[in-house]
Parts: structure tokens; C-alpha cells; sequence
């Protein structure tokens, strides 16, 4: 008679272990699928390979000079700003960049508000037209660019006319008001839907990780 509660204690020792591999395999799964999900919300803007989605931003019908080196998005020489054929309202926006020595660019949320790309590694006193500011409008409050030929890392969300902007893992701009749009800006309002738009027309740059995740109703209202 005793026999029998031994070897159940054994069995139940013995598939501890099973149940515990399962139970594990099942979290990871069950991680792993919320991590998809998460994935999910984020759209790809450049693919790595061509220019789909991507057109000349005033002349869509003439060539904007741009292409594909290295998996990286790069203007040619002479080439015209590009921007994404559909249009953007409320998003989070996250992609990279580098420039060369000297390099000017800018990523233009909506088509419209600039957020200023240049070599600006070093400046103690980022000015207006430094890397990271609302050109023209705001200054970064703090200077977290790169040197010239390293990648930088471009995080901006933008709902309604707040902004808040990432570089390089810093907040450089936190909940701004827009009330008006860039110099050079395509035709329209500060809040009115655009294009995500690249300049192209200053100096050598590239872009790659281009992604957007556009928000809506009450998470255009969260932080």
C-alpha cells in the first residue's frame, strides 16, 4: 500500500520538469506574440531595395535623384527633395541618418516642419540652424548629434501641433507648439495631413529604418 503514493511522488517529480518546458515555451510564445503585435503598428516607409512609396516632393513626375546604396536611401548630386506619396497626420516617426562633413539635410514631418539634419557634432550652443533644431523656430535643448559619418537615430511624435523629438535617445524638443510652418515648406497648414520629406538639395546624406506609426483618437492624447 505504500508503494503506490512513492511512485506517484515519483511521477510527479518526474514531469515537474515537462510542465515547467511547457509552461515556458507557452510564455515565449505568448511574449512573442505580443512583441508581432507591437511590431505590427509600425509601417515601413523604404524597404531596403528601391524607391516604391517615395517621389520627387514638388515634381512628381520628374526623377528626384535619388537612390539606394547599402541599404540606405542617398541623394545624388543635384537631386530634389523626396517625400512619401501617402499622407501623414498624427504619427510617431523613427528612422536614421548620417551626413558627411559639413552635410545639410532635413526631415520635414507633414512636408512642412522641419527638423534640421546638419553636422553639428561638438557645438556646445546649438543655434536655430543646428542638427536637431525646428529650423528656424526652436532649438534643441541639448546638442546629442554624432560625428559626421556615424549613424544618428531620429525619433519624432507629432499630434496635432506638439511635437516632441528624440535624438540619439535624448529629448531634444519636449511637447512644442507649432504655429507656423518651415521656410520651404509644401503648400498647406501646420496640422493639415503631408508627406514625410527629405531634403535633398544641400549635401550628401543617407536615410534607412524608415518607419511610421500613426496614432488616432486617444493616443493621439497621450504622452
Amino acid at each position: 500500500m505504500r508503494i503506490i503514493p512513492s511512485v506517484s511522488k515519483s511521477l510527479l517529480l518526474l514531469s515537474l520538469p515537462l510542465l515547467l518546458i511547457v509552461s515556458a515555451s507557452f510564455a515565449e510564445k505568448k511574449s512573442d506574440g505580443k512583441k508581432d503585435k507591437e511590431k505590427g503598428e509600425w509601417i515601413d516607409l523604404f524597404n531596403g531595395k528601391d524607391l516604391s512609396g517615395w517621389q520627387n516632393a514638388r515634381e512628381p513626375e520628374v526623377d528626384s535623384g535619388w537612390t539606394v546604396e547599402d541599404g540606405a536611401m542617398t541623394n545624388k548630386e543635384g537631386a530634389n527633395d523626396i517625400a512619401t506619396k501617402e499622407l501623414y497626420k498624427d504619427f510617431v516617426l523613427r528612422l536614421e541618418y548620417k551626413t558627411v562633413k559639413g552635410g545639410n539635410s532635413g526631415v520635414f514631418l507633414r512636408g512642412r516642419t522641419e527638423v534640421q539634419v546638419f553636422d553639428s557634432y561638438g557645438k556646445e550652443q546649438p543655434s536655430l540652424e543646428d542638427n536637431g533644431a525646428i529650423y528656424g523656430q526652436f532649438v534643441p535643448k541639448v546638442n546629442a548629434s554624432k560625428p559626421a559619418g556615424e549613424w544618428n537615430s531620429l525619433k519624432a511624435r507629432y499630434s496635432g501641433n506638439i511635437l516632441s523629438v528624440y535624438l540619439n535617445g535624448q529629448l531634444i524638443h519636449d511637447k512644442i507648439q507649432l504655429d507656423t510652418v518651415s521656410g520651404g515648406a509644401l503648400p498647406g497648414g501646420v496640422t493639415d495631413p503631408g508627406p514625410i520629406r527629405l531634403q535633398g538639395d544641400h549635401g550628401k546624406v543617407w536615410y534607412r529604418n524608415l518607419q511610421i506609426r500613426p496614432i488616432t483618437g486617444k493616443k493621439a492624447e497621450e504622452k
